[in-house]
């Protein structure tokens, strides 16, 4: 019997970058908060077949065994997973290449799908490592609930927190923004920071600490952003006229609580370069769960 799946984006409500690590990521800490915004993934088993890939934002998706969710079901079942041969339909709302985690989303997604699916499972334990190895947003995706401040490159879990009644508008610019880009502009133009010597007690009491801020507060990698891409500071710039937008992630997409003055969405629009999109979701609360059966 065939299920259909609710699969989330989300934004960093801050993003601050401690320094870089012995193995060469950098050592993050994020609160990360889904949003109403989602993917349908639709998991058909018994029936084999590539990943078919349809929605307003399915361009630039790759179909078949370059998607994430191919890669999420092989990872799954060369761990030893069991179940029938699954036909996915994947509907793209989430633009990709905008720092919205998307593919994180929707490869989380095939996780839990597979999960349901089997006559073998993983499990929990399991599942969360095969998701840390398809990408550092893919556990928030798994396993997340309201908002939560996420070490590591993003992988690792530090505190939970509960996430208030906010409407937000995005604002994506009409071209992807590479994170390898990004990362590496961040790293030819910063200052290295100097790591903790004790890492773990530091993570400990940065959980400990943390709240989530009541406002977007921060992105470290946006000026780094701007200057990977001029044209992307350029759409920042137009964005600033309308409301404090931030970046989400590595970009480029933006967002902003709403103003309680209201936002005008058609003068937003108009403002930005042809192809842009403007949309008006809002935070979720609760469990993430990045795939719940629906009907």
């Amino acid at each position: 019997m065939l299920t259909s799946w609710r699969l989330p984006a989300k934004i960093n409500w801050s993003l601050h970058v401690l320094g870089r690590r012995a193995d060469g990521y950098h050592e993050l800490r994020s609160w990360f908060v889904a949003l109403s915004l989602c993917d349908r993934l639709v998991a058909v088993p018994g029936v084999s077949g590539p990943v078919q890939v349809t929605g307003e934002a399915a361009a630039g998706v790759p179909a078949g065994a370059a998607n994430l969710v191919a890669a999420a079901e092989q990872s799954w079942r060369a761990a030893g997973g069991a179940a029938p041969p699954v036909r996915w339909l994947l509907e793209k709302r989430i633009p990709a290449g905008a720092g919205l985690g998307g593919g994180s989303s929707d490869a989380a997604g095939a996780l839990r799908a597979l999960e349901h699916h089997a006559s073998r499972a993983l499990g929990p334990e399991a599942c969360a490592h095969l998701a840390a190895a398809l990408g550092s947003d893919v556990p928030f995706f798994f396993s997340g609930a309201d908002a939560e401040l996420r070490g590591g490159r993003g992988e690792i879990l530090l505190r939970r927190a509960p996430v208030p009644r906010l409407r937000v508008a995005l604002a994506v610019p009409p071209f992807p923004v590479s994170t390898a880009a990004v990362y590496a502009a961040f790293a030819a133009g910063a200052v290295p920071g100097q790591l903790p010597a004790d890492l773990a007690a530091e993570s400990a009491a940065a959980a400990a600490a943390a709240a989530l801020p009541a406002r977007p507060a921060g992105n470290d990698l946006a000026a780094a952003a701007y200057r990977a891409f001029p044209e992307l500071a350029r759409f920042a710039q137009r964005l600033a006229a309308f409301a404090p937008f931030q970046l989400s992630g590595s970009g480029g997409a933006h967002f902003a609580p709403l103003p309680e003055s209201g936002l005008d969405v058609a003068a937003l629009r108009a403002a930005l370069p042809p192809g842009s999109r403007v949309l008006l979701t809002e935070l979720q609360h609760g469990p993430v769960v990045a795939a719940q059966p629906s009907a």
